[in-house]
């Protein structure tokens, strides 16, 4: 798409709108090469509000950063059992670079080094060739399907919020103060560079509503820090509820556009608004 400012931004309307305003029949998408310098590290540190406050500070630094994903202790061990890897059982960052010359990759990866020392980090490891980095990539992918396979005959809630960059470090200890307090066994990871994570709950099918309200007051804590109650995964049916405090008076302006585009609620009846 060329650059333009013409006209209201529908495509990122039907984008957002979960399938409750259209169909997408054509997509057209645009490549991009790969990147000729790349610096992957793994980050270790003694607690997961640490891990957030590094990934905070290399965010507001300003640094190139391709990639950037929170484990915790619990997602490393399950990630060790499950691929036979060898990764220290702490807290972790996952980070990659991709930078225009091999200068500025040095020079980059010498500011982030000196971030995450700032913030706490114990141990830095480097992925020093291509299959090194697939490994470490794969294993953050697996890591869901390793707390499956350590839990199994067990239902899984997966939580998904997000909060302003600087309250990450709040909200991560929040999310792992209250599993302990509800006595539940989970792991937290996600996409700490945008603010966005998520815990993974294993509990038995009886347990499953003690799981659902540990959800619950995770999101009443990312509003209050003025986050959102979805990040990525969509609202749907379970998230409609608190749409009205996050979105005030703007969700009847929602359900307006709901009706002009879908008069007859033929597309994904009664999701979102």
């Amino acid at each position: 798409m060329r650059k333009t400012s013409a006209g209201y931004d529908l495509k990122d309307l039907f984008i957002g709108s979960e399938g409750t305003l259209g169909v997408i029949t054509r997509l057209t998408l645009r490549l991009h090469p790969l990147p000729e310098h790349v610096h992957t590290l793994r980050v270790f540190f003694p607690g997961v509000e640490e891990a957030a406050e590094a990934s905070y500070r290399v965010m507001a630094s300003g640094l190139p950063v391709a990639r950037l994903e929170l484990l915790d202790e619990f997602a490393l061990k399950a990630l060790n059992r499950h691929l036979g890897t060898g990764f220290p059982e702490r807290p972790a960052l996952f980070l990659e670079f991709h930078s225009s010359t091999r200068e500025a990759l040095e020079a980059e990866s010498a500011l982030a080094l000196a971030l995450v020392e700032e913030a706490g980090a114990l141990e830095v490891e480097a992925a020093k060739t291509e299959e090194e980095r697939r490994r470490q990539w794969e294993a953050r992918h697996q890591a869901y399907w390793a707390l499956v396979h350590l839990f199994p005959g067990h239902r899984f809630m997966i939580t998904d919020t997000a909060v302003p960059l600087s309250r990450l470090p709040e909200m991560v200890r929040f999310a792992q103060g209250l599993l302990r307090e509800m006595g539940l066994t989970g792991n937290i990871l996600g996409h700490v560079g945008d603010g966005n994570f998520h815990t993974l709950i294993p509990v038995l099918p009886e347990d499953y509503p003690k799981a659902e309200a540990y959800a619950e007051r995770l999101v009443e804590k990312a509003l209050e820090l003025g986050g959102t109650c979805t990040a990525e995964h969509g609202v749907g049916l379970r998230k409609r509820k608190f749409l009205p405090k996050e979105h005030g008076p703007a969700l009847e302006w929602m359900r307006r556009l709901k009706a002009l585009f879908d008069p007859e609620g033929l597309l994904n009846p009664g999701k979102v608004v």
